[in-house]
């Protein structure tokens, strides 16, 4: 039997897996037949089972090319040499042993992922499968690409917000994959994306390979990305520059003379070095500057000439003497069981998709109510004739028009087609009775209920007979227009073109059909002979008009009596030899045909649909003048190739640094190694960049054979980033089946600190019953864009602003308040962004910062002694025994004051009072009398200025992104009773969310590996912190971050540095190194207010704002020397004009701190000094972005 015997369970089994497919490619060239320019020239290569080789390459180097001839998708108007071995034969790719995925998303919106790879398994695999065995494979397929907590997410598109671009990527790929192909093409897989996104979808194929031959094209991979290439292929202007192990190509460039310079990503280095197109000089060593044409020359010639080259050459020869297995063309489900499928899918998407049917069926009924009220009761005088007359040409005419809506729905239908049927998912045969089966239902709807309505308010014949019949032609006319707008779509796929083209159709059909000018009057030439006899608009109205007029008589003023047949003789000139009956007949007829050319033109378009890959824009510049000229995408495209659309330009990618993953070196946030290459190594030192990676390569003697799994890494000693990529795969592996199974409650099992004793347990039971019916305070969603977010900053391309009070109370609660503090956070989000250029999360320590951990448990006054406040939500902070008694019901006041807080605040952040136009409008008024009011002002002006200059341009400045802005909550998870009852099941993921705040962090007294906090915190998907003092063991916070975050997300942690300068400076480095040698992904984040606390001379305890600004540039110096991302800051701070931290611009002294201190545990920085450190992190933000070339 074939391979479904072993995919039964949803993988293949390891015998299968290690027959896998050896390709080579030997003096391979690809040229445009009409000219003598190689597209491809004499390039040699190969893929190997279980290795991901990447085709890389500056715009018009021949990547997709190369691809599209090794996945035998070229176009037929270009000419190929060379030889194309598959397992050492030549053979073709069958359907089942190979996939290719395009970087054009072609998806069906309306559908869920679950839904999407459900219906397309359906469609591939064989009928011999049962439908719990397709679904387990596409449950499992689902999984392995990382998709599994969008299962029931719509895939969404133009005005409905679905899943992100990547999980769109990786969800493209998880529907070629079903088959278990052992052959898998990717064109530009990382198209669009940003560096985490591409990073997701690379790891997703990367864990692909197990057996599996990959090859991808990419333009422009992170370093993140790049580390997860097994083998590299560079290409320019078609030639090969360097084909081997993707972690030797630095030496190779290296040694040639053009090293990757200190702090750059390697692939920009290299694509920098190749590319053409700017005609740059480029620094060779010490040989001075040389033009890139012959730096390109010089490398091609020194890779022709190396030992890579030479290896190439043997490994290619040993393949295909080695031979291997012809491999068999798999069976997929019959042609019933595809049209059944297609017909289902098809109805869901026509169901859900409102602009498909829905909102066509409502401008029927508006149109038919016009009809109707305007022409209300018809009746039997001669005017009735002529009124009678216009209402059948309105139906005909107008309603049937309207099908012209339809035509997006349709592309985006053809779209979807032509990406399944080129991968042989299923055949023209079985999409065109699915798509023309699919729409009658809706067409028929139409018919009867907007039909019904213009036909008995207008008073047309009645009867049921003659209703009946009014309904089937207004059914069948629409049918045909409907083909016939099919017929345009699959010829020219342009919306605006298509709809143009259709409507002028139409529009002539209408014209000749007979009514607008009657048969005999009509131009002989043309009009008559032959648009009056093929346009279906004359028998739709000779059959109403028989319909209407046959058995009617009209009466004049002096009682003249004419029959309806002479009126359609006389007047309308029906032909009357037949009855309404056969030109009903005959419009079922020109349906049919209608279907039938759909059904050859995609029968065609199937012959020449590859002709669409061999775009211009892979192909270099004298190329794409050829093919400019010569290459329309089909012969049916020809007519309007020079009226579409052209194809939109590539977008481009951002260049990410990002910190190295799982077989690399994933730096928390920190630039991996491979940016940070000695500038002056020796010609016998390996560059930095790829010294701690695990060998990909064997070494030069050993030469990997057919049919056994390829030698690597595996067989050499592991490297500790290769055991770094164990842990990590096993650590989610634990995950999913953890020895010790966590739930809501296993946290109770470990030993807790910080919690209250609450006297009586009835109560807090019925308080926290009470809790766990009330409504979340934030949403599930919401915490999953903040970890978007955060994610970014790991990787530099955000910055995290933390702030709000120490702790939230329940006297201070007041709007004024919450404004204050949200507009001063909105004031340092501005200056932060203007400083960096980057977005600014802005995360407030509000809507439910009560709890605060204490050092100990009882607090001393006079000798007496008490518990310690512990927070508005447990206890009061009078010095009485009755203030100090934990009581319950203080956590139904704080999830109140929390609600009315977050309402405020989400009110505030979307309702106009954060636009970007009132930026001048935030300022405090203590505040504004200061020195960094006037810059605030300053700035506040060139931003004024900035909208002024978008408004006169006429760009839009009411967009949602200058208007609102991202706002989120946090608190400290110290009161597990209470973070318990708030916590929800995501009904959409399945995952927990503690939704009593979007993130939750665990401080330096609650974070015990073995711990409650952290227990609960392992369970809960929430973006989590962890504050870290110079306490902190490095090897321990590896551990910790570990326990939270095994599968390693960006953004889920952030870790809280608080030390006090001095000790950032020695501790934090340390922390860096390991949490980046553990490979691990973290948002650096520092809090320069804990570690700063001191006790004034008068008593209160204090913050020195020198302090709290040294600790934040020995934060910013640390990453600098580090090479990692300082990702955010936290603060306590407040709107209030308080005087609780001494110093700032506006000097507070020791003898100005009782004035206005108002904390009820620790200091915070009131505006003024709040907006004053923002403009010192803006301009080291600043420092940052300008890097050495300004001096800094």
């Amino acid at each position: 039997m074939e391979m479904w015997q072993n995919i039964r369970i949803g993988k293949v089994e390891d015998e299968e897996l290690n027959e896998g497919v050896f390709l080579t490619w030997n003096d391979l060239c690809v040229s445009v037949s009409i000219g003598s320019k190689n597209i491809i020239e004499g390039v040699t290569g190969y893929a190997r089972p279980s290795e991901l080789l990447a085709v890389m390459g500056p715009s018009g180097s021949g990547k997709s090319t190369l691809l599209d001839a090794l996945a035998g998708r070229l176009d037929f108007s270009t000419r190929q040499s060379g030889d194309i071995l598959i397992n050492g034969h030549k053979q073709k790719l069958s359907y089942g042993t190979s996939a290719y995925v395009t970087q054009d998303e072609t998806l069906i919106a309306t559908l869920t992922v679950k839904e999407a790879v459900y219906y397309s398994a359906q469609l591939q695999l064989p009928d011999s499968m049962s439908k719990s065995e397709k679904i387990q494979i596409a449950e499992q397929t689902i999984k392995d690409m990382g998709l599994q907590d969008a299962m029931n997410t719509r895939i969404g598109g133009f005005g409905n917000k679905g899943i992100s671009g990547g999980e769109k990527r990786r969800l493209s790929i998880c529907i070629e994959i079903l088959t278990r192909p052992k052959l898998l093409f990717l064109d530009e897989p990382t198209s669009g994306l940003d560096s985490a996104a591409s990073y997701y979808v690379m790891r997703g194929i990367s864990r692909q390979r197990g057996g599996r031959t990959i090859i991808a094209s990419i333009h422009q991979p992170s370093a993140e990305v790049f580390t997860l290439f097994h083998s590299l292929c560079i290409l320019s202007s078609g030639r090969t520059v360097y084909f081997g192990p993707a972690n030797a190509a630095i030496e190779f460039f290296r040694t040639n003379g053009f090293p990757c310079p200190l702090l750059q990503n390697p692939s920009d280095h290299f694509l920098k070095t190749i590319n053409k197109d700017f005609d740059e000089d480029i620094e060779q060593g010490l040989a001075g500057r040389k033009p890139t044409e012959e730096v390109v020359d010089f490398l091609i010639n020194s890779y022709k000439s190396s030992e890579e080259y030479h290896k190439v050459q043997n490994q290619v020869a040993e393949i295909c003497q080695q031979g291997g297995e012809i491999l068999e063309k798999r069976s997929h489900a019959n042609f019933i069981t595809q049209s059944l499928v297609l017909t289902k899918r098809s109805s869901v998407n026509m169901f859900r998709d409102l602009g498909y049917y829905w909102m066509r069926s409502v401008s029927y009924v508006i149109l038919a109510l016009g009809l109707g009220t305007i022409y209300y009761n018809v009746d039997l005088s001669y005017r009735s004739i002529e009124e009678r007359g216009l209402m059948v040409a309105f139906v005909v005419s107008f309603m049937t028009f309207m099908t012209v809506g339809g035509f997006p729905s349709f592309v985006e239908d053809m779209k979807v087609f032509q990406r399944e049927n080129l991968n042989g998912h299923y055949g023209s045969s079985a999409f065109v009775i699915g798509n023309t089966v699919s729409s009658m239902p809706y067409l028929l709807l139409i018919s009867l209920v907007p039909g019904s309505i213009a036909y008995f308010l207008t008073g047309f014949q009645p009867g049921f007979e003659h209703f009946v019949y009014f309904a089937l032609v207004l059914f069948i006319s629409m049918m045909i227009v409907e083909s016939l707008m099919t017929n345009v779509a699959a010829i020219v796929p342009n919306f605006l073109m298509g709809i143009v083209v259709g409507a002028g159709i139409q529009g002539l059909m209408i014209l000749s059909g007979g009514f607008f000018q009657i048969p005999n009057e009509l131009p002989k030439i043309i009009w008559k002979y032959p648009l009056y006899y093929i346009s279906f608009h004359r028998y739709a109205y000779q059959g109403m008009f028989k319909n209407e007029f046959e058995g009617l008589f009209f009466t004049d003023n002096v009682n003249v009596t004419i029959s309806g047949e002479d009126v359609l003789r006389e007047k309308w000139q029906v032909e009357m030899g037949y009855s309404k009956w056969v030109d009903l007949a005959i419009l079922v007829v020109i349906l049919i045909l209608y279907r039938m050319v759909f059904f050859l033109i995609v029968k065609t378009n199937e012959k020449f649909v590859h002709a669409r890959k061999t775009s211009t824009s892979v192909l270099s510049k004298k190329s794409r003048q050829i093919m400019a000229k010569s290459l329309p995408a089909s012969p049916l495209h020809r007519l309007f190739n020079s009226l579409c659309i052209p194809q939109s330009q590539r977008k481009h990618k951002k260049m990410a640094l990002a910190v190295a993953t799982a077989g690399g070196n994933k730096g928390g946030s920190a630039l991996p190694n491979s940016c940070l290459q000695a500038p002056k190594s020796s010609p016998l030192q390996k560059p930095i960049f790829f010294s701690s990676f695990p060998k990909i390569t064997t070494p030069s003697n050993s030469i990997i054979k057919p049919r056994i799994k390829p030698i690597s890494a595996v067989q050499s000693p592991p490297s500790t980033t290769a055991k770094t990529a164990q842990n990590l795969l096993n650590s989610e592996l634990l995950l999913q089946n953890p020895e010790g199974k966590w739930s809501l409650e296993s946290w109770k099992s470990k030993p807790a600190s910080q919690l209250p004793e609450y006297p009586d347990k009835v109560k807090l039971e019925s308080v926290l019953d009470t809790l766990s019916t009330y409504p979340p305070i934030v949403f599930a969603g919401e915490a999953r864009n903040l970890e978007e977010k955060l994610g970014e900053a790991a990787l530099g391309n955000a910055f995290l602003l933390q702030g709000g009070d120490c702790a939230e109370s329940f006297k201070e609660f007041s709007a004024n308040n919450i404004r204050d503090t949200f507009r001063v956070i909105l004031q340092m989000g501005v200056v932060l962004m203007f400083g960096g250029q980057m977005p600014v999360i802005k995360v407030g320590r509000m809507a439910g910062q009560f709890a605060k951990p204490r050092s100990d448990p009882f607090e001393e006054k006079d000798g007496v002694k008490l518990p310690s406040y512990r927070g508005d939500n447990v206890n009061g902070d009078t010095f009485d025994e009755k203030s100090r008694i934990p009581d319950p019901h203080r956590m139904i006041r704080a999830y109140t004051q929390s609600v009315a807080t977050l309402n405020l605040l989400r009110a505030f952040a979307t309702g106009g009072y954060a636009a970007m136009q009132r930026v001048n409008e935030w300022n405090l008024d203590f505040t504004d009398r200061s020195e960094q009011g006037d810059r605030y002002r300053e700035l506040a002006h060139r931003v004024d200025e900035t909208m002024g200059f978008m408004t006169a341009a006429g760009l839009t400045v009411d967009h949602p992104i200058m208007t609102t802005t991202d706002f989120w909550t946090s608190h400290e998870c110290l009161l597990l009773p209470y973070e318990q009852a708030l916590t929800r099941e995501d009904s959409t993921s399945g995952l927990y969310y503690d939704c009593s705040a979007h993130m939750i962090w665990v401080g330096e007294r609650t974070r015990q590996l073995d711990g409650a906090h952290v227990e609960f915190l392992r369970g809960i998907a929430n973006p989590l912190g962890i504050k870290v003092s110079h306490k902190m063991d490095p090897n321990e916070l590896v551990k910790l971050i570990d326990i939270l975050n095994p599968q390693n997300r960006p953004g889920r942690i952030t870790v809280i540095a608080r030390m006090g300068a001095d000790n950032m400076r020695v501790k934090l480095p340390h922390l860096i190194r390991a949490v980046r040698g553990a490979g691990q992904i973290v948002t650096w984040v520092s809090d320069p207010m804990h570690g700063n606390t001191t006790k004034a001379p008068c008593g209160l305890k204090t913050r020195s704002f020198d302090s709290i600004r040294a600790e934040v540039r020995a934060f910013f110096d640390v990453h600098d020397q580090e090479g990692s991302y300082p990702g955010g800051v936290h603060l306590e701070m407040t709107g209030q004009n308080v005087t609780e931290c001494v110093g700032g611009s506006r000097t507070i002294t020791y003898n100005d701190l009782s004035s206005r201190y108002h904390t009820h545990c620790d200091p915070r920085l009131n505006a003024s000094q709040a907006l004053e450190l923002a403009f010192i992190i803006a301009e080291r933000l600043r420092k940052r972005r300008l890097g050495p070339k300004f001096g800094f």
